[in-house]
């Protein structure tokens, strides 16, 4: 696992490089503040020029919302994928790789939560953990973040350099 600060200083450049070509990513607070319908503008900007350097998008939430979900995904260019079942499951993170098409190996996920989003790597995928981009999140987040805490510096490698 990695960790950066921001989304947008994960290089585009060096997962092309390590083989990667479906990016996954999560909502609250990776592409906007929690609960809310827009993307911040250096996470669009990112995500306009992977696009562009050919990597393809996705969307793998845990919300309720299905329509907000889609929304944002349609607002940078990504797919909105729907695999019944709630990350951090086997099922969630192996029926992303089935609908985008590709091995786990060649897709990263990125996400600010440990126990959530970066479970992926378990099932094979790649993954970026980012700083939540606000502190204002749902209760059941605020407690999993007392837990983070205790786990967070065991495994991360605080640089996204070439392997």
């Amino acid at each position: 696992m990695e960790k950066v600060r921001l989304l947008s200083e994960i290089d585009i450049d060096t997962l092309i490089k390590r083989g990667i070509k479906a990016v996954v990513l999560d909502i609250d607070n990776t592409l906007t503040p929690w609960g809310e319908h827009s993307v911040v503008p250096h996470v669009e900007a990112w995500c306009i020029r992977a696009r562009q350097a050919g990597l393809g998008l996705y969307v793998l939430s845990n919300t309720a919302n299905r329509k907000r979900a889609i929304s944002i995904a349609e607002s940078i260019g990504a797919k909105s994928l729907e695999v019944g079942h709630k990350k951090p499951t086997r099922g969630a993170f192996e029926g992303a790789s089935r609908h985008i098409g590709l091995p786990p190996c060649e897709c990263v996920m990125v996400g600010d939560q440990l126990f959530s989003d970066m479970r992926c790597e378990k099932f094979g995928f790649n993954a970026v953990l980012v700083e939540p981009l606000r502190k204002r999140e749902a209760k059941i987040t605020r407690l999993m973040r007392l837990w983070e805490r205790v786990f967070k510096g065991r495994r991360i490698t605080y640089t996204l350099d070439e392997k």
